[in-house]
């Protein structure tokens, strides 16, 4: 049998293949919501995994916890320019993260180039210590103007700034708000040290916390005992080691 090409009786049966204007800005909208996702949000939620969970002994300023946050920062900033027919030129990046964007790739100048190092935090309390995170703490070190002593702490900014796009895209991020750990008080302040985090650390910064009614403060006990295990360690019950050949 020959087959038979049988043809529409009517050009108005022929199915249009362009999508009306609002169809495509919902498209755009959707694949917006995607690159925030893929691109911000999940890199986010490794990276607060990373800060939240171990206290980590790294070289401070050059480890893949700085380097991924980093990362992060410059896709943040440039994101809006990404998509700037969905969010408008009023739409605000702190000058904090811009410069540490720029910082992180070109940016020398002396009152705008940011300095990063990651260290554990310490709660202190009754001669005892509990991990809360890893802070990575920003500054202006070379500047003598505005900036001059000021101090800013990435995690913060990564998440304000990352809360503004959910806000204009109209997402809920609550469920992937910082974190504290899960921690609980020990003898000593300590620290794993993971090689996937950083190929080589000869030392390594710690900062210890009071609890006050106005959050967390910097507090300084006349001896703090630092111990830094192998991350074979990890997931070891910490409350059942034998601590006391720590000497303070």
């Amino acid at each position: 049998m020959t087959p038979v090409l049988v043809g529409l009786p009517f050009p108005w049966f022929r199915v249009s293949l362009v999508r009306p204007p609002y169809s495509r800005k919902v498209d755009r909208l959707k694949d917006v919501e995607v690159e925030f996702f893929d691109s911000i949000v999940t890199p986010w939620r490794k990276l607060n995994s990373m800060l939240s969970e171990h206290p980590l002994a790294l070289k401070p300023t050059i480890n893949s916890v700085v380097a991924s946050a980093k990362t992060l920062v410059i896709t943040l900033n440039h994101f809006k320019e990404q998509y700037s027919d969905v969010f408008s030129s009023s739409f605000q990046i702190s000058g904090d993260l811009r410069n540490l964007a720029n910082s992180s790739k070109h940016d020398k100048g002396a009152e705008t180039r940011v300095l990063c190092s990651i260290a554990p935090n310490y709660e202190h309390a009754d001669g005892k210590f509990r991990f809360i995170t890893n802070k990575i703490s920003c500054n202006y070190p070379a500047a003598s103007k505005s900036n001059k002593d000021r101090e800013f702490d990435a995690a913060v900014e990564i998440w304000k700034t990352l809360q503004s796009y959910a806000q204009t895209l109209g997402i809920d991020v609550t469920q992937f708000s910082p974190r504290e750990s899960n921690y609980v008080f020990l003898p000593v302040a300590v620290a794993f040290y993971k090689s996937e985090y950083s190929a080589y650390t000869k030392c390594s910064r710690i900062q210890i916390n009071k609890r006050t009614s106005e959050g967390y403060k910097p507090f300084d006990p006349t001896t703090v005992p630092y111990v830094v295990l192998d991350e074979d360690l990890l997931g070891s019950d910490l409350t059942k080691m034998d601590w006391s050949f720590v000497t303070t």
